[in-house]
This record gives structure tokens, sequence and C-alpha cells, in this order.
């Protein structure tokens, strides 16, 4: 095995010798490689360790692998272990890195970048703490990688990274050196050198899934509680590696069934839709590939295509050109009560393409189509793309989007959006300037936009110092946008100005203050807001963070809007008493009055979401989620034991159970269509239930 010892840290000290002797051993066969870690700690006590679920070991000290297996610097697969052998496992692609590793689980809080935690692989690990540490072990099928086909005895040539996270340090160390005068993690890997004689079998996995659910409503019409016969479901995944770098996916009948439900939102006095992130595993293998830059505009939103009926994809990579096609026959527009109604029983197609050609480092240019058909109707979207790296710490970025799109009763509308954007992340100065147009008709049913008609121009501008001691960093931020409609009416003004400040032992605080100008119903409100706060996770049993704000809101009344006043909180508790218990309590508040009226209420809404697991052993989990919505007077229940084999091969069994106070449930008892209270009560009622099972079983050839 190859040994590696020599590691220095990427925080807090940029730059600077680790603090702790790591030891890494790299071998291979013919059908894997494999890894070995060694971390050894002057003082033992201080390691942190936790027996959790697979991807949920981010808190605890372990070790992060990354392999670029195509020398590209555009993407990279991420492992990591923990001290109880806990896995982990995500995709890093260019724009994460080049941002700080902000991908779709949020911030690189673990240590290095995260990217998108979504993506599963199927490898193996085990650990265990000894004496003076802990040792761990790692195992990653050459099934599990994309990587470039080669002569059989020609050396493959990977990028490499090794991170190794001390969390009562709050220090990050890497095997090759990252520096902060240097944007991005990607290019200042290592080279991983020397592999040949790779197996050349293709990977070929069959995942058959068996759901049956059983569902119970509160009939409105007669005040009755009526429980459903189960409905047992069967569902066939199937993968094939047509080359090593290259995959087809085809599934029948998928399971799309949600184990863990959406994060409660604030839907109260909300402008514009909100946004609620794709869960379902189909969608979410690949994913990377199909994203382009969401902002102002999410091109490819899976959670519009709500029921398949059967789906496929191809994805890989063949030289320096990543492709993407994904098609989808969705059963859930046809699914009417009114069976005259032509869409009845109707499916409506889904077609996505994606292509991308990588230049160079975190640079590529790109295209994507979409095109949804149902009935007559139609929505045809074709997007360019362009992501260019500029020296070491600059980047430019171009989009440009079309679309077509005519409804069901025949309207026929073109729509574009045009923007471009400059970037630098430098070690003390760091800014973004941008600018789009997003025309009025610009609509899409396969993405998400929030509003359109916007001509808008934003900037960014911070700049840090780097104490490197009790205060590690610390340093102002500017930002400021300004949109006009298409008529030239001005829409939104915004400015704020913050301060942030990174201390030792993992506290952070934020400051901020705004001054905004917002039009809505033809007129003009200013508004001045304030909002501070930041998370503290010092300890290994306790996490705390909140973030305060208060100041000027909009009324969204479409008649008679006005101006209030809103405060709200945002804050979380994390216990972690033992290895094998975790829970989080999330609290989301806000709190509108009318000023008008000497303060007078309008809307109070607090949300409590509570979520513990209980791991029995390294197979069984035990979950609970709580949530509670004071505004709705709703609450919700659920448990969920999962038994996990590995990545594919898992058995849950769970239960849902939702209430409403009584008082709030509307319903109508004589069928004269007047919609009426159904309890005169404010004791919580049953509105739904269901009791779920769930298996699926990987094989793999």
């Amino acid at each position: 095995a190859a040994r590696l010892t020599k590691f220095s840290q990427m925080r807090p000290l940029d730059g600077a010798p680790a603090t702790e002797v790591s030891e890494i051993y790299i071998a291979y066969d013919s059908e894997n490689i494999y890894l070995g870690f060694y971390a050894h700690y002057n003082n033992p006590g201080s390691l942190w360790a936790t027996r959790v679920d697979r991807d949920q070991a981010e808190r605890d000290d372990g070790f992060t692998v990354y392999l670029d297996t195509f020398l590209d610097q555009q993407r990279a697969y991420v492992f990591s272990v923990n001290s109880a052998g806990v896995q982990g496992d995500s995709i890093l692609d260019a724009a994460s890195s080049f941002s700080g590793g902000r991908g779709r689980s949020g911030p690189a809080s673990a240590g290095g970048p995260r990217g998108d935690l979504s993506w599963d692989a199927l490898f193996h690990t085990a650990g265990r703490i000894v004496e003076d540490g802990f040792t761990a072990e790692m195992a990653i099928p050459f099934k599990s990688l994309r990587y470039p086909q080669t002569e059989t005895n020609t050396p493959h040539r990977w990028g490499l990274q090794v991170v190794r996270v001390i969390r009562e340090k709050d220090e990050v160390d890497v095997w090759s050196p990252v520096t902060r005068d240097v944007a991005g993690f990607l290019p200042q890997m290592g080279v991983l050198d020397g592999i040949s004689g790779l197996s050349t079998s293709r990977n070929i996995e069959i995942l058959p899934t068996f759901t049956t659910f059983q569902f119970g409503s509160l009939n409105t019409g007669t005040g009755d509680f009526v429980n459903k016969d189960p409905s047992p479901e069967g569902g066939l995944n199937f993968k094939y590696g047509v080359t090593s770098n290259l995959t087809v996916d085809l599934t029948f009948n998928p399971d799309f069934s949600q184990i863990e439900s959406d994060r409660p939102q604030i839907e109260v006095n909300q402008r514009f839709a909100l946004f609620y992130p794709e869960l379902r595993p189909f969608f979410l293998e690949g994913a990377e590939i199909f994203s382009l830059a969401p902002q102002p505009i999410t091109v490819l939103h899976t959670r519009t295509i709500v029921d398949p009926r059967y789906g496929a994809k191809l994805t890989g990579k063949a030289g320096n050109t990543t492709v993407g096609v994904m098609y989808a026959n969705d059963e859930a527009p046809g699914s009417l009560e009114d069976r005259d109604d032509p869409a009845y029983g109707q499916t409506a197609q889904t077609f996505v393409a994606r292509v991308r050609q990588d230049l160079y480092a975190e640079s590529h240019v790109g295209a994507m189509f979409t095109n949804r058909e149902f009935v007559d109707s139609h929505s045809r979207l074709v997007a360019i793309d362009g992501q260019f790296r500029l020296g070491d710490t600059n980047s430019l970025g171009i989009r440009l989007a079309g679309t077509q799109h005519r409804d069901l009763n025949g309207v026929e509308t073109d729509g574009y959006l045009a923007g471009i954007f400059t970037m630098k992340n430098g070690r003390n100065l760091s800014y973004t300037f941008g600018t789009y147009a997003l025309s009025p008709d610009f609509k899409t049913d396969v993405g998400f936009v929030r509003r359109t008609d916007e001509r808008s121009l934003f900037t960014n501008v911070s700049y840090a110092w780097w104490p490197e001691s009790w205060l590690i960093r610390w340093g102002p931020r500017v930002n400021y946008r300004r949109s006009y409609q298409f008529d030239g009416v001005l829409q939104d003004e915004s400015a704020q100005v913050g301060l942030g400040f990174s201390f030792a032992k993992s506290i952070n605080l934020s400051l901020n203050a705004n001054r905004d100008m917002e039009r809505f119903g033809g007129i003009n409100f200013y508004k001045t807001r304030y909002s501070f706060g930041g998370p503290v996770n010092t300890s290994r049993r306790i996490g705390v963070g909140a973030f305060f704000n208060t100041g000027d809101e909009i009324f969204y009344d479409k008649n008679h809007p006005y101006l209030g006043r809103q405060t709200g909180v945002n804050g979380f508790i994390a216990l972690r008493p033992i290895p094998r218990v975790q829970s989080q309590i999330n609290i989301n508040t806000s709190r509108f009055t009318d000023l008008r009226n000497g303060g007078e209420e309008v809307f109070d809404v607090k949300i409590f979401r509570a979520l513990s697991t209980y791991q029995f052993t390294d197979r069984l989990l035990f979950r609970n989620i709580s949530e509670y919505n004071s505004r709705d007077k709703t609450l919700g229940l659920n448990v969920l034991f999962t038994y996990r084999v590995n990545a594919g091969t898992v058995f849950y069994v769970g239960y849902d159970d939702r209430y409403r106070q009584g008082d709030q449930i509307d319903g109508d008892l004589d069928g004269d269509g007047i919609s009426e209270r159904l309890f005169h009560t404010t004791t919580f009622r049953r509105t739904n239930k269901a009791i779920f099972v769930k298996l699926q079983y990987l094989f793999r050839y």
C-alpha cells in the first residue's frame, strides 16, 4: 500500500502543519480501491464520534476522500467515514467547488466541501476506536465510479484529496495543500497515479421495490374517519454500465415515495411560490449533470413530474463531453374525476436533454433542452450556458434561454432569459456582479420560476481579514440589487450592509441591516430591516443556533396592501447526549402587526419541528419527526424504522399521523355546498393517517 502522512491545515491556520498525526494507506486490485485510515490524538478523549445513519455524521471527526476520476477538475466523487464506520457520499461539482462547497446539502460544515449529498453509491466501510484515536477502512468498487476507458495496461491518473476533520479543535487537515489565495477546491487536489488492469466487466444493477400503503382520512362531508384498503405496488429499477463512463437507467412503475416529508415553511403572506427540493431517488441519480446555475430560475425542477408510470435516463461522459437524456411518462395530469374531460386518463410526456463540453479547470459550455407535452399543450425550453474560470480567483458565467409555451386553451407565448455575471472568490476581497433579463412571457412547465417581467442588476462585495487566532475571520459585506419591469417601472431596490465573524470553537456571528424599496399593487413601499445571529457548535453533546430578523414588511393583500412590522426567529437546538442518540429541534416563527391600528396583530405563526433518531445497531435505526403549526393548528407525528444493509438494500416500516384543531376543520355536512365548521372544539382531531412498508433489494452483477 502507498502511505500518506504529511498533512497541512486548511482551517483554521491556512497552510500550517497539522496538529495531529494521520496515516493513510491506499491499495487496489481489479475490483476495488482500498483505503486505510489511522487518526492519532494527543488527547484521545477529544474524539467526537456518533453512530448514525449514512450521510448523517457531518458533526463527527472523520476522513473524507475526493476522487476526480477524469482529472478534469470538473467534479469529484466524495466518500467519508467516521470512527464508527458510518459512511457518507456525495458529488462535488465545479460550481460548488469554486463557491466554497455549497451544494444541495448546504455549506461545507463538516470540513472540506460536501457537494450534493443526494448521490448514493455502494461501497464498504468499517471503523473502531483504539487507544490513541481511531482506525477506519474503506473499499470502493470501481463499478461505483465512472472513469475514462484506457488500454488494459495503461495506468489511470485521477485527482486525489484526503481530508481529516478534528471537531474539538475546529481543524481541517488536507493531504494536498489548499490555500485561500486560490478559489476552488478541485484545482488544488493532488494526483493518484499508477492504477491499471481494472476489471472490464459491466456494472449491472437490478433494484426491485415493493411498497404497500394503507391510508385513512377524514370525510368532510360526513365527519367520519374512513380507512381505505391497503394498496400494494411493485416496481423495478435497472441500471446498466454501457461503458465505464456511460450508464443507462430504466424504471417501471417507480416507487417515488418519500421517506422524509418536506421541511415545513411559513406559507402565510408570501408574494412568490415557495421552493421545495427534490427528494425522490430516481431523479436524484445524476442530477448534477442536468443542473444549471439556479439564478434567477431553476431550468429543471423534477417535482413537476408528479406520478411517473415509467422513465429512462442515459448519463455519462465521453472524452470532454458530458451528456444526459431523460424521459418520463407522468400519469398525474390525467388523473381527473370528470370522465368527459378530454384530458381524462391522458399522460404527460417529459423529455430532457443536456450536453456540456468541458474546456479546462472548472470551465465549460453547455446546452439544455426540455419539453413537456400533454394533450394539445406543450412547454419547450432551450438554454445555453457557459462557465469560465479566469485566473486563480475569478470566473465568468453566461445564461441564455428561450421558451415556447402553448396552454390547454391554445394560447401561445414566447419568452427569453439572458444573463451574465462575474465572480471573484479571493482570500480577502470577494465579489459578484451580474445582470439578467427575464421577459414577461417566459413560461416553463418543467422548471421553477418565481417571477418574470424583470430586468435586474445585482452586486455583492465582501472583504475578509484573517487574524487566525481566537478570532479566525471577520469582515464587512455590501449587497445591492435593482430590478425594473420591461416597461421601465422600478420594481425593487435593495441595499444591505453586514458584518460577519468566525471565531474558534465553531462559533459564528452575522449582523445585517437592509434598506429596501418594493413595489406591490402599484405602490412603492420603503422598508428598513435588521437581522443578526449565527450557530454555536463548541460541544459534542449540544449545538445551538438562532437568527433573528425584524423590521418593515408588506402585507400582500391584492386589493389593499399596506406596510406593517414583521419579526421572526429561525433557530435550532441539536442534542447528542450519547453516541447512538441524536435530536434536533427547529423553530421558525413570523409575527406581523398592523402599525395603522396601533400595532394590532395580523398573524403570529410558530412552526416547531423535532427530529430524533436512535441507532440500535449499525443497521437498525428508529426515527421520529414531530411538527406543530400554531397558525393552521396542525400537528404531525411520524415514526420510522429502517433496516439498512447498504445504500441500495433497505427495509422500512413507517407510521404517519396528522391532526388539526377541531374548530379549524371545514366541511359540508348538509351537502348544500356551504362550508361550516365540523367540530366546535379546540381538541385535536385526526385528519389523515398512513401506515407503510417498503422493501428494496439491490442485486449487482
